[in-house]
């Protein structure tokens, strides 16, 4: 046997045996990012559903978090003033029908829904 067979005979049993490793590995951290992802978006409905509650004395510290929340797992964050409408008014967006679309006027001065 020449040492070309053996190289050859050697990179053999470590592909079949480091390729499905590498596999293994890349689809687990892949299953991990997408059930991650489905948590943040979770917890986005869950706290979008809190500000949609109306404001009040009760609530308070909850709807602070619920803006923390929300803008710690959102790909577009809001801003100072938008944080600060949503602590003082309720939100009257449907959050289904918003799920991944553009958000236009979500902030109400009134509980009356349009």
């Amino acid at each position: 046997m020449d040492i070309l067979s053996v190289i050859q005979a050697v990179a053999t049993i470590a592909a079949a045996i480091v390729i499905p490793v590498m596999l293994a590995i890349v689809g687990n951290k892949c299953a991990a990012a997408v059930k991650e992802r489905e948590i943040q978006s979770r917890y986005i409905e869950l706290c979008m559903g809190m500000l949609k509650e109306s404001p009040s004395t009760e609530n308070v510290r909850l709807r602070r978090w619920a803006i923390k929340v929300v803008n710690l797992y959102a790909p577009v964050k809001l801003s100072e003033k938008e944080e600060e409408e949503a602590f003082k008014y309720k939100i009257l967006a449907d959050i289904e029908r918003l799920k991944w679309g553009p958000i236009t006027s979500m902030f109400s001065k009134t509980d009356s829904k349009p």
